[in-house]
């Protein structure tokens, strides 16, 4: 399964990658990339993504995507009712 959620009309963001885990090592997900590559790069669109998966990541530089930047995600557990106004 992939979906490309975030798209405009010059870029997309490829998201949603899963494979269930017995069908992994088949080659679906590359499939279902290299499919959606194709049809983006048809309409001239750069792709990008997020990814946190080593084995993703392998698999998304093996299709051409280059890392350029690293990212983190904080969480806040709780909410912070202070009124600084």
């Amino acid at each position: 399964m992939n979906s490309e959620r975030n798209e405009t009309s010059v870029a997309a963001m490829v998201s949603g990658v899963c494979t269930l885990p017995e069908k992994k090592g088949k080659g679906l997900a590359s499939i279902c990339i290299e499919h959606l590559m194709y049809n983006l790069f048809q309409e001239n669109k750069t792709l990008s993504l997020f990814y946190d998966n080593p084995e993703a990541g392998r698999i998304y530089k093996r299709l051409g995507f280059k890392d350029i930047e690293k990212w983190t995600i904080n969480f806040c557990k709780e909410r912070n009712n202070h009124n600084d106004n």
